[in-house]
């Protein structure tokens, strides 16, 4: 009925240069705590996360005013309708702090000099499983808002779809779809609309 979770994630990205002085290669680092809850031992999983993601960058000029850091809360519900087959609901908070001095002005670069923080909140309700025994479905649609203290917010709608085919127990294709809203270095947000087609 109780199961305790942690981990870390650590990512390097190499970057070219936008200028012959800007680096712009940057370290991310995602330690993890999560609780899961199954009362009774039945259908329903309640499951805590924090997720905290460090982004450090490697050039001294840029990291004084992008360092930041999200603190990822999430709570989510999956509640076992069919043996294969969850009914999901999730809301995440995820603060975003810059750490570093935000009345640099750096070198001139549109990223540099004061960066807003911000509340980006989430709220999703879906559904995911096995259609087949071969393929899955996941489907999400919610709202979204992220909370800058000044200048434009995103808010609207947010979503999630995919199709995934098991080649093997091991070996998975699956196609999707995505809305969503990202933080950004050269404005409050951008919009996040697309497909992937990802193997795992």
């Amino acid at each position: 009925p109780f199961t305790l979770s942690l981990g870390t994630a650590y990512k390097r990205s190499l970057k070219p240069y936008e200028s012959a002085d800007e680096h712009w290669s940057w370290n991310s680092i995602r330690p993890k705590v999560g609780i899961t809850l199954r009362p009774g031992g039945g259908m329903l999983a309640i499951e805590t996360i924090y997720q905290p993601n460090v982004i450090l960058f490697e050039d001294e000029n840029i990291s004084q005013s992008l360092n930041k850091v999200v603190h990822e809360l999430t709570l989510r519900t999956l509640w076992q309708v069919f043996p294969k087959t969850s009914v999901v609901s999730q809301v995440s908070l995820s603060p975003v702090r810059y750490m570093g001095d935000q009345s640099v002005a750096g070198n001139g670069s549109p990223v540099f000099g004061k960066h807003i923080n911000s509340n980006p909140l989430r709220s999703a309700f879906g559904l995911q499983g096995l259609l087949t025994a071969r393929f899955g479905l996941s489907l999400f649609v919610g709202y979204g808002a992220s909370f800058y203290k000044t200048g434009d917010d995103f808010e609207g709608v947010i979503g999630k779809a995919e199709v995934a085919y098991y080649i093997t127990p091991t070996a998975t294709v699956k196609l999707g779809g995505i809305r969503d809203f990202v933080d950004s270095f050269y404005s409050n947000y951008y919009t996040n609309t697309g497909g992937y087609l990802k193997y795992d």
